[in-house]
């Protein structure tokens, strides 16, 4: 059935980044066209702003990846006022246990070192569960405060 369909009417999604054939999309050229939707007062209107930020999300990560490739063999390029080539960066991996040592030894007391220190919720969980001490997580949130926020981007949907 795949093969017998010659009419193909793409819809940008999760998958779009996937895609082997989006320099041909329809939908990623249409994205290059102007649309009046910068103020969206109609659901339509808004739905086909939603569906022309998902198809710039996709197209930016794809081309991206593809400058990325191109700046590595080539060197960096020089737009406007900017450029777009690699920036070094320096980033260390601390032994919490040797830091605060080193800080205690160095002077500082300690209510000044746990100030400096932070856990998030996610290192939480992954070393619980590589200690196999899943049934401390709850308990273990239960001494911090909860931040509620909002966050408007698109997620897949969960299909029943």
């Amino acid at each position: 059935m795949i093969e017998a369909d010659k009419h193909f009417d793409p819809t940008p999604g999760s998958f779009c980044g996937r895609c082997g054939v989006t320099a041909h999309c329809p939908v990623m050229a249409q994205a290059l066209v102007p649309v009046e939707v910068l103020a969206p007062a109609t659901r339509e209107q808004a739905e086909k702003a939603a569906s022309l930020l998902l198809t710039l999300q996709n197209l930016e990560k794809e081309l991206a990846a593809l400058l990325k490739d191109w700046v590595r063999e080539n060197g960096p390029i020089i737009v406007g006022d900017m450029t777009y080539g690699p920036i070094q960066v320096q980033s260390y991996n601390l032994d919490p246990k040797l830091t605060t040592e080193t800080l205690w030894e160095a002077g500082l007391d300690r209510d000044e070192i746990w100030s400096l220190l932070s856990i998030t919720k996610t290192n939480l969980e992954k070393g619980l569960r590589k200690l196999r001490r899943k049934d401390l997580i709850d308990l273990t949130l239960s001494t911090g405060t909860a931040k509620v926020s909002e966050k408007i981007e698109f997620q897949k949907l969960k299909l029943q």
